[in-house]
């Protein structure tokens, strides 16, 4: 297998692993179990633990997107308006499609969540109201109309440039930004489009000793075995934990790496189906065992799994009966 077509493997294996990630952030259910955040309990620890150490879903998500944007110079006219209309049916068409599915879905049981007139029902579908997770499709939409600027820095290829940029952008990050052109997608779209001019940056391997001593570092953070909270140690913390991830994916071989491999196909329809799905799973089970907290732990482990189980199944039979319509849906994926 040469390297490029090893590296983009790798990278769907990862968009992957991510998604499940941010199922395990939306199956999080304190408040839905106990009716408040503060929980002082061994599942309160796990669902918090683990919900910083899925925080780095979404950058390298953004970091997948700005590496894979910048395989062409759209700073040329041409290349820009060919991939404005490409991104019309890959992000714009799922994205009106999928929120207007959300509306539907907020019309049966929260119809206030809408929007009580025209203008508030389209700044509610425009900035994804209806379907929380899309923001970061939102974002992409937004991002690639400025192409062009992020061309011409990538085309000026000057690393004091980039130094300052990433510098500037890096500590404009808020963690778990998801407001419109959020700092946290700048940033790590940034990035991505500068591992795509430093390919051998994919390709460097960390010693095993720095990799042993980053990943104590960021267990012991995620954990809060040390309780100390500071945003610039909550950033590094992040992108020390990207860094871990992509390393240990390597450690995926044979039938585990291909089983994976073989659901990556479907990240995307599991990232735009799992909203209301996750809800109405883990709805279910608080309103039998409200207050249960063995049972608010298994939940919180079972509901991504029913959910992209269910999810795979709508997936397969929809291609086998309507595999055209499934693809405008899903932007060709």
């Amino acid at each position: 297998m040469n390297t490029s077509k090893r590296i983009n493997d790798k990278i769907r294996i990862l968009s992957f692993l991510c998604t499940v990630m941010v199922l395990f952030r939306h199956s999080r259910n304190l408040q839905a179990f106990f009716g408040t955040e503060n929980v002082h309990s061994f599942t309160a620890f796990i669902e918090n633990s683990i919900s910083v150490f899925t925080e780095i879903a979404v950058p390298t998500f953004f970091t997948i997107s700005g590496y894979f944007f910048f395989k062409y110079d759209y700073y040329k006219i041409g290349n820009y308006v060919t991939m404005i209309k490409k991104k019309l049916n890959t992000l714009v068409i799922p994205f009106f499609i999928w929120n207007i599915i959300g509306a539907a879905i907020l019309l049966m049981y929260a119809p206030e969540k809408i929007g009580n007139s025209f203008i508030p029902c389209i700044q509610n579908l425009l900035m994804s109201e209806w379907n929380g997770p899309l923001w970061y499709v939102r974002d992409i939409i937004i991002i690639m109309f400025f192409a062009p600027v992020h061309a011409w820095i990538f085309k000026l290829n000057n690393k004091l440039l980039y130094l300052i940029l990433f510098l500037f952008l890096f500590f404009r990050w808020w963690p778990i930004d998801s407001t419109i052109l959020s700092t946290e997608g700048q940033l790590f779209f940034f990035i991505g489009g500068l591992i795509r001019n430093y390919k051998y940056i994919l390709e460097y391997k960390v010693h095993s000793l720095i990799f042993i001593i980053l990943l104590i570092i960021w267990c012991t953070y995620c954990f809060n075995l040390i309780s100390i909270y500071d945003k610039n140690l909550h950033r590094i913390n992040t992108i020390i934990g990207i860094i871990i991830f992509w390393r240990m994916i390597d450690a995926l071989k044979g039938n585990v790496y291909r089983f994976i491999y073989s659901l990556s196909a479907y990240s995307f329809f599991i990232y735009v189906m799992h909203t209301y799905l996750v809800k109405l799973i883990k709805h279910s089970f608080v309103y039998f065992f409200s207050e249960n907290e063995i049972i608010a732990l298994i939940t919180y482990f079972t509901v991504p799994v029913f959910s992209i189980i269910i999810t795979l199944i709508i997936a397969k039979y929809w291609k086998m009966y309507s595999l055209k319509t499934y693809l405008i849906f899903t932007g060709g994926r």
